[in-house]
């Protein structure tokens, strides 16, 4: 049988038809990705690098980093399920998942006199804010008791309330008197323009509007959208409105909040109170290497188990960031974290050999991303400092 060069023609066309019906489209040529770098750091960290060939699927791809890839999915990472471990952000212990879940059981089937007893369980675990809430809490419940009265949670919670709005309010009107203070220098148009916003901040503020209240988070959305001449009065004025009390970080906010009305209208129950107040807790698993810097790298090597709460308020910083917040503390959590997790693995408690190296490469990892200034080598991998001395001992060749 022959064919013309027609024939052939229609029989590509008919065979590439057929492909993009059933999804077998043929393979692409994968472009090639250029390593990206962080133009943060003094020293250049390569990292989530794929090393991309000419042709052919992505199976014929091949991950290469300065450390051996280990991908995992952050929600599948074991280190979250071993217990007690230290949060490497607050010092906290960390709650795990199966811990969490055993607390939702036992609160959900109690009642609320019973709630506060609860709590107290897993007092040890609650994140900084909610521990300090949880505190003023406590302290009420006994004077209610020393009265005679049954302690409710949702009650002391209201009262609570009422006690820490006038505090609050006082820190969040000062801080629009800062961001008057900082428009001062703009034209006089600009600067009206701007005190009516700030005037109609203090109204929301001093009368509650419950239809209109004050959120934290629109203040800073208003205030990136501000069009002002000045960038550096911009830049301050985003500073003032990002120190707004946040109910992540102050406990007279977290109150205040949590007190008042969802976002339905409604009272928070009881329940959801004692929730929120451990919840927070539970465990969730951090980016060492934050995604919004390189590539996203889902690598054991660039995940820690952290607080849900502490993870949160890291966000998108860079290491250098989280760590210069507090750098004694955030040292000495992280060399507990390290203990424990180190201690874990050798009594065999994770049997996955991924995770065998696990400690070392960590500690690597953070060197580089601190440049050097977090050192934790000579405690849990003495051997790499070993290999660095032998290869700068090594006589040079004459050239």
């Amino acid at each position: 049988m022959f064919y013309n060069n027609q024939n052939v023609v229609g029989y590509f066309m008919y065979i590439n038809s057929v492909s993009a019906v059933y999804g077998l489209m043929p393979n692409k040529t994968a472009r090639p990705v250029a390593p990206k770098t962080n133009i943060n750091y003094e020293k250049t960290v390569e990292y989530s690098l794929w090393s991309t060939p000419s042709f052919g699927s992505h199976k014929n791809r091949s991950y290469t980093s300065e450390i051996p890839s280990k991908r995992v999915n952050p929600s599948k990472f074991k280190i979250t399920r071993i217990p007690e471990l230290t949060c490497p952000a607050c010092g906290h212990k960390i709650l795990t998942r199966g811990q969490f879940t055993r607390f939702l059981g036992e609160i959900r089937q109690a009642k609320e006199e019973d709630y506060i007893p609860i709590l107290e369980k897993y007092e040890k675990y609650m994140c900084p804010t909610e521990l300090e809430v949880f505190g003023d809490i406590k302290a009420h419940a006994k004077m209610m008791e020393e009265q005679g009265q049954k302690p409710s949670l949702t009650e002391i919670v209201k009262t609570l309330r009422i006690i820490k709005l006038p505090e609050l309010e006082k820190i969040q009107l000062d801080l629009v008197e800062d961001m008057r203070d900082a428009i001062e220098p703009l034209p006089r148009g600009e600067k009206d323009a701007l005190n009516k916003k700030l005037d109609l901040i203090t109204d929301i503020i001093i009368n509650e509007n419950e239809n209109a209240p004050f959120r934290r988070k629109t203040l800073i959305e208003n205030a990136q959208n501000y069009q002002i001449s000045d960038p550096s009065v911009k830049a301050e004025l985003l500073d003032i409105a990002e120190s707004f009390p946040s109910s992540k970080e102050m406990a007279c906010a977290w109150i205040v909040k949590n007190a008042g009305k969802d976002k339905q209208g409604k009272d928070r129950s009881p329940l959801e109170l004692a929730e929120k107040l451990v919840g927070l807790a539970s465990t969730s698993t951090d980016h060492i290497l934050a995604r919004n810097i390189e590539l996203n790298h889902d690598d054991i090597t660039n995940y820690m188990a952290m607080h849900k709460s502490c993870n949160s308020q890291k966000t998108d910083k860079s290491f250098n960031e989280w760590f210069d917040e507090d750098p004694i503390s955030r040292r000495r959590y992280l060399r507990l974290y390290f203990t424990e997790v180190k201690d874990a693995l050798d009594r065999g408690k994770i049997k996955d050999k991924k995770y065998r190296d696990y400690i070392k490469d960590c500690v690597l990892n953070i060197y580089n991303l601190s440049n050097g200034r977090v050192d934790f080598r000579s405690e849990f991998c003495p051997e790499t400092l070993t290999t660095e001395v032998n290869e700068d001992s090594k006589p040079s060749q004459a050239i």
